[in-house]
């Protein structure tokens, strides 16, 4: 079975046109997807959603172009391997040529290359990161693919990876990298310390309750106070 997936362009288009297309294609079943969700990554698109689950192994989802999913290619590549595991056929309507096996070499060849333009440069310095793409890169943002991508980067800053590697494989600024690994130094820097103000606090707490000897209450706030300095030091070295 053929089944055609397709996005509805214009807020007020009925579709008439997408709908045709994708029956010139043959398709036994057509899906589209609606104005307002035609940026959304593709796992967000209820229509896409419906359409893959609409298939069976051996079925061929149909898609008007390429558009229609996702412009950048890292996107594609999710897809691809969905449509690996659920055994699935691809075909764009605009090159009825090209299979699954065919799109996910091209979009693998971009990758490499775009892997291979990246190692060739010597990053002496970098520019300061963009305001869009500080938006774009966030923990909160809109775009699921982003939002996606700035906790995997951070992931890998929390496994200590260099921060070539990571701009490496996650094709985001250096820029960006950089300022989430500084995101991240910070929030360890902050639940540390107040790990040891609680600390702190619970053992003065128990101090006050076994004994009223202020030497002993004035040494374990000093104790406290070295150890703050000391983890504090200690970690701004490790990430260096």
């Amino acid at each position: 079975m053929r089944v055609g997936y397709g996005q509805i362009t214009q807020r007020n288009d009925s579709g008439r046109h997408e709908q045709g297309v994708l029956k010139e294609a043959s398709c036994d079943k057509v899906f589209l997807e609606r104005y307002q969700n035609r940026k959304k990554d593709w796992q967000s698109k209820t229509d896409l959603l419906k359409a893959l689950d609409h298939t069976v192994p051996g079925d061929t989802l149909v898609i008007m172009n390429l558009d229609q999913v996702s412009q950048r290619y890292q996107v594609w590549l999710e897809l691809i391997a969905e449509l690996k595991r659920l055994r699935i056929e691809l075909e764009i309507v605009d090159y009825p040529q090209l299979h699954l096996s065919d799109w996910a070499q091209l979009f693998q060849w971009v990758h490499q290359q775009e892997l291979q333009s990246q190692s060739s440069i010597r990053v002496t310095k970098f520019s300061k990161e963009r305001s869009h793409e500080k938006a774009q890169y966030s923990a909160l943002s809109r775009d699921p693919y982003f939002r996606r991508a700035y906790w995997d980067i951070f992931r890998q800053v929390m496994a200590k990876r260099s921060l070539r590697q990571i701009t490496k494989e996650s094709t985001a600024p250096l820029s960006t990298v950089v300022r989430i690994r500084k995101e991240y130094v910070k929030l360890k820097q902050t639940l540390l310390l107040v790990g040891t103000f609680l600390l702190t606090v619970i053992s003065l707490k128990l101090v006050q309750t076994y004994s009223s000897n202020l030497f002993l209450q004035i040494l374990i706030c000093g104790v406290m106070t070295l150890l703050i300095v000391y983890f504090t030091y200690s970690d701004t070295l490790a990430d260096k």
